[in-house]
């Protein structure tokens, strides 16, 4: 059997280790991780390979050679582009004339492979992909199989609220040769490609899930939590024999008044002198040297460097060639290039990177890193973009960053839109990202202070690349959100997010000649906004039903919209000062509107795109009265209209919308997939279910001003009274039960109940529904994003049934816990 080692990879996020090194060539227990591949490949009885090579291929090709000094025979196919995962073995077509795997060079792992060829062979695969069961599946491919392993359907790099399983695609393949020849000639991926378009000709895809060690080297944290696995026993590689943990290779040196704990690797020739203290788990390279009194814990030390007298170094990675004179401290995650020079007594901080070939002074103090990079983070983004306290996280510097990395990911003489909200901290924020993107080439088109709404506008109608708004959090206090847009002002994909990430983990921004930094334009378009926002209305319904409103802006942009639209709509309207969006406020709106007998009140969030709202009797509406009455309104004045609804709004909605004439479309709950459904169908309009709806025709995002302007308008028409709606839909009965359980087991759990058998109510990337749409039956299982736990949505006909369907289900959840 042959196999095909992927080794083109460049290894971005592992910078700066993989600067002067390809990715697969990083070590492992002082051992390139892409040796340990061949090595096990050879254990299985598969000696004959072909290494796909691209990024310093000359660097891969001079150490195996042809491979004679691992009794194997590595041939090479050089990739002079990228050509993906698919692509690139479909390149070395011509060696592979029976079942081959095809495996990274840059992942650790102990899988039987020759139980994986086994199950190839007595499955009729033509294509067997190797699974593996994780905790936290976010960051790989989740793969959904039968209980034959026949795969059903991929997941790619899901959200939390979208796993539906745990057992993701370890990149290791069995694969006939035929299969290739699905492929063209040139750029491919097995995920994209070659996977989907087996599934679309049915073709016997299967998936094996395989036991024992598995990681992929793909980040910095990653790389050294495999070393220490590696050192541990865990990863199933072969080491030195251990004398109280401490494997010491051929040549070693270990001073007796040293002291050494725990799981520790010396490599060859090197030496650990009198009075060092070295705590493991933790690997020293080759001809390294670590002089007297010095101390090292759990860390990298890769070949031939010098760690000097009294050196400091906690949890932190030494390129090689490395010298660190005495005193010097390193402190918890920090990385050095190789070929660096540390002088006496200098500190480098926590988390900081050097990039190779530097010095630090002595006595110098590096709080940042030098030349490329700081922290890495997994990702820089959450639910609200990009998230962190004002000017602890979210400081100047780091919002230079963004924009650096940001213009980095577009093309010289791109344009961005940028916004804030009315807050100091976000006004701050904004000012530092500007200079970021003219910094690479990157115009600015400055709107001010507008709504989310307002941002998602112009971005949309302008010849705009990106749009990003700055906002005070609402959800964290004392923090700043940075909520990036694409050209067509929906939400920046997540392919663009793990770009902007990469850049940012690596700080490899472009920085433009000096003739080529950008202009910030300052654009005054409020006035554009509020007149768009006014041709999307009935203006002469409204001025003469004249209805009467009260407003509160919850101190948000807003305020200063919204009043003359108002006004020139000829809508009676009080507005509500000194609110902070805090439920007490929602009362005092309730007691005004009821006080001045308006046709209803509304409080707008700080963003302008949801809004809450209470009836003329000073009812404060829940989510499904308020989503039942203002689409019910919304189709008076829009009879036929196409509504777009989130499967979490109970179908007992849907339905009566239809007999109100409307079309349903039907979507995942994720505020983007809402926005991208609505628009793909041609809806009037999209809701989340929950106080915010957007109006494709105007521009793709959620919008509060015009969703008070459209329901001030409906109720302009006489006769019809919001309390009357609301008191007409019919009668639901959603049962929610939130279920606690540990992040380390959701997507264990979500496996579990991920049964193909049962009748599904469409197919979403978040979670799980089931039901039967003829009895009103419905079960919506919901992992949420931002904390542990997984919701359960029951829906029936009556609320014994509802309560005994939620019942059932949590004990479902709670048992698969177990």
């Amino acid at each position: 059997m042959k196999a095909v080692v992927m080794a083109g990879g460049e290894g971005s996020r592992l910078r700066p280790l993989t600067v002067d090194r390809p990715k697969p060539m990083v070590s492992i227990a002082n051992v390139p991780v892409m040796e340990h591949i061949v090595l096990l490949l050879q254990r299985h009885g598969v000696r004959d390979i072909v290494a796909t090579v691209h990024y310093m291929a000359s660097v891969i090709q001079e150490y195996f050679r042809e491979g004679q000094d691992l009794d194997s025979e590595i041939r090479y196919s050089i990739e002079d582009r990228p050509l993906g995962t698919a692509g690139s073995v479909r390149a070395a077509r011509d060696h592979l004339d029976e079942p081959f795997f095809v495996i990274s060079g840059d992942a650790l792992t102990d899988f039987d492979l020759t139980a994986v060829a086994d199950f190839h062979r007595t499955s009729g695969a033509a294509a067997t992909l190797t699974l593996y069961r994780v905790p936290n599946p976010l960051e790989y491919g989740v793969v959904i199989t039968d209980d034959a392993g026949r795969v059903l359907r991929f997941q790619e790099k899901p959200r939390w609220e979208e796993v539906i399983g745990d057992t993701v695609n370890t990149g290791i393949y069995l694969l006939d040769p035929e299969v290739l020849d699905l492929l063209p000639d040139g750029p491919a991926d097995f995920s994209n490609d070659l996977f989907p378009e087996m599934l679309r000709r049915n073709m016997p895809l299967y998936g094996y899930v395989a036991e024992g060690y598995w990681t992929d080297v793909g980040s910095v944290d990653e790389y050294r939590r495999a070393n220490a696995d590696a050192v541990n026993g865990k990863a199933g590689i072969e080491l030195p024999s251990a004398l109280r943990g401490v494997m010491l290779e051929e040549g070693a040196e270990v001073h007796p008044e040293a002291r050494l704990f725990g799981n520790i690797l010396v490599g060859r020739d090197a030496q650990i002198r009198a009075g060092a203290i070295v705590n493991g788990p933790t690997v020293i390279g080759d001809y390294t040297v670590v002089d007297q009194g010095a101390r090292i814990d759990e860390s990298i030390l890769l070949s031939n460097s010098y760690i000097g007298q009294n050196a400091d170094l906690r949890s932190c990675i030494v390129g090689r060639q490395s010298s660190l004179h005495e005193g010097v401290r390193l402190e918890e995650g920090a990385v050095l290039g190789d070929n660096s020079v540390v002088g006496k007594a200098a500190t480098v901080r926590s988390s900081v990177k050097i990039w190779p070939n530097k010095r630090i002074d002595d006595g110098a103090v590096v709080t940042s890193t030098i030349v490329h990079g700081s922290q890495a983070r997994r990702s820089a983004f959450g639910r609200s973009g990009m998230t962190g306290l004002a000017n602890i996280e979210m400081t100047p510097e780091f919002g230079a960053k963004v924009g650096a990395a940001l213009g980095s990911v577009l093309r010289v003489g791109d344009r961005v839109v940028v916004n804030r909200d009315l807050s100091a901290p976000a006004r701050m924020i904004k000012r530092a990202l500007m200079a970021g993107l003219t910094s690479t080439g990157v115009s600015v088109l400055d709107v001010g202070a507008l709504p989310i709404s307002g941002v998602r506008y112009h971005t949309g109608v302008s010849d705009a690349t990106a749009g990003v708004h700055v906002r005070s959090s609402p959800y964290e206090a004392n923090s700043v959100d940075i909520k990036l847009l694409g050209g067509d002002a929906s939400n920046i994909p997540g392919t663009v997010e793990r770009s902007i990430d990469s850049v940012l983990a690596r700080e490899d921004f472009r920085r433009v000649s000096t003739d080529q930094i950008a202009e910030i334009y300052v654009l005054d378009v409020q006035s554009d906004y509020s007149e768009e926002l006014l041709r999307q209305l009935n203006l002469d319904c409204l001025r003469r039903g004249r209805p009467s409103l009260a407003v509160d802006y919850s101190g948000g942009a807003a305020e200063a919209l919204l009043p003359a639209a108002l006004n020139r709509a000829g809508c009676f309207h009080i507005a509500i000062s000194g609110s902070e969006g805090k439920p007490e406020d929602l009362s005092r709106l309730a007691r005004i509107t009821a006080s001045v007998g308006a046709a209803f009140g509304v409080r707008i969030d700080m963003d302008g795109k949801r809004i809450e709202v209470v009836d003329g009797t000073g009812r404060v509406l829940d989510d499904y009265q308020l989503t039942g009455a203002a689409l019910s309104l919304f189709l008076t004045t829009s009879p036929g209209a196409t509504i777009c609804l989130p499967h979490r709004v109970p179908m007992a909605l849907g339905r009566h919308l239809e007999d109100l004439g409307a079309a349903t479309v039907w979507a995942n709950s994720q505020a983007q997939s809402i926005m991208l459904a609505s628009k793909a169908s041609e809806a009037a309009v999209g809701t989340d279910g929950t106080g915010a709806f957007c109006f494709p025709g105007f521009h793709i995002g959620f919008d509060g001003l015009l969703g008070t302007l459209k329901l001030a308008e409906t109720l302009a028409v006489p006769d019809i009274s919001l309390a009357d709606v609301v008191d007409s839909l019919p009668d639901v009965w959603q049962v929610r039960r939130d279920v606690l359980c540990p992040w380390e087991r959701r997507a264990a759990v979500m496996q579990a109940l991920n049964d193909p058998g049962r009748p599904r109510l469409g197919e979403f990337p978040d979670g799980l529904v089931y039901g039967d749409r003829a009895d009103g039956s419905r079960i919506v299982v919901l992992p949420m994003s931002d904390s542990p736990t997984i919701v359960v949505l029951a829906e029936a006909d009556d609320g014994d049934e509802a309560n005994s369907l939620a019942a059932k289900w949590e004990r479902l959840l709670i048992k698969a816990q177990e």
